[in-house]
């Protein structure tokens, strides 16, 4: 199979540069950096890691994400320039996989399902029927609980921005990744995402049915975690939870998963658009570390 590198969305496909994986390009389009290709037109490397995924979970990296810290003469080792004696080891043997396990026979019972949404499920924090206390909350903290809740400052809203998202979170209790882009052990990763609400209203009339739209911004919010194994997985508000994304496609990845759901699923006329960041949050912080079993 092959792609092809165009100057812009109406270039005839004659005019256009094939690229095949691996395959440099004439030299007037291209750079060459070591043992990589690198497109300035596109800002995307060409060509994958020769590292694979020793280098990094995402094999079209460069420096760990952070080309302001490090180095890569040769394109095959992350390097400081020599102004630390140490450099880190590759993501992949930083990044601990474990997260808490996927179980969705737990959190999609009656009692359980309809006292959750996105938040506690990122935040592993199972409510009940019958309402739990986080320290330091002064008073019980119910079931869907917002960003914020468990301190005692749930964020305002709709409509909801990504700072004070993010903001909340962190008082909550939840942790910036590591220079590495990492959670340290008995943590696991979530990201956040702030999305529009779009309403279509059908009219009938005598000259036929006419169809308007409108937006309501910053609508809602949704959030993600990666479960024990790297995979991410999600519960839409009182939904079901779910590994799978708006296209019924696994999610290897939130940032690559399709999030539109104006045109239906889990929730109908929200598209969760806007990437708020990556957070680490603590693995089981429910109180007793196992699900309640009242379902009074």
């Amino acid at each position: 199979m092959g792609f092809y590198l165009t100057d812009s969305c109406a270039a005839e496909p004659s005019s256009a540069i094939p690229l095949y994986p691996q395959k440099r390009l004439p030299a007037a389009t291209d750079a060459t950096v070591g043992r990589r290709f690198y497109s300035p037109s596109q800002s995307r490397w060409l060509s994958r890691d020769p590292l694979g995924e020793w280098g990094s979970d995402n094999t079209y990296s460069f420096c760990l994400n952070n080309a302001l810290l490090w180095i890569d003469a040769t394109g095959l080792e992350p390097s400081d320039g020599g102004v630390t004696t140490a450099k880190p080891p590759p993501a992949c043997a930083t990044c601990p996989r474990g997260g808490p396990p996927y179980q969705p026979d737990i959190w999609n019972r009656p009692g359980i399902q309809e006292n959750n949404n996105c938040y506690s499920y990122a935040c592993d924090r199972m409510h009940g029927p019958i309402p739990f206390r986080y320290p330091p909350v002064s008073s019980p903290v119910r079931g869907k609980p917002q960003p914020g809740q468990y301190s005692g400052e749930p964020i305002s809203g709709p409509p909801y921005n990504c700072a004070d998202v993010i903001k909340k979170a962190k008082a909550d209790g939840m942790e910036e990744l590591d220079e590495h882009g990492c959670c340290r052990q008995g943590w696991h990763r979530v990201k956040a995402y702030v999305g529009d609400r779009i309403r279509v209203q059908r009219r009938r009339t005598p000259q036929g049915t006419t169809v308007s739209a409108s937006r309501d911004a910053g609508a809602d919010y949704h959030w993600y975690r990666q479960d024990a194994g790297g995979t991410w997985s999600h519960k839409p508000g009182g939904g079901e939870v779910s590994y799978l994304d708006a296209s019924g496609q696994e999610i290897s990845d939130p940032a690559s998963a399709n999030r539109d759901y104006t045109a239906g699923g889990m929730r109908p006329g929200f598209n969760y658009y806007q990437e708020c960041g990556e957070l680490c949050a603590s693995t089981d912080m429910s109180p007793s570390g196992t699900p309640p079993t009242s379902t009074e």
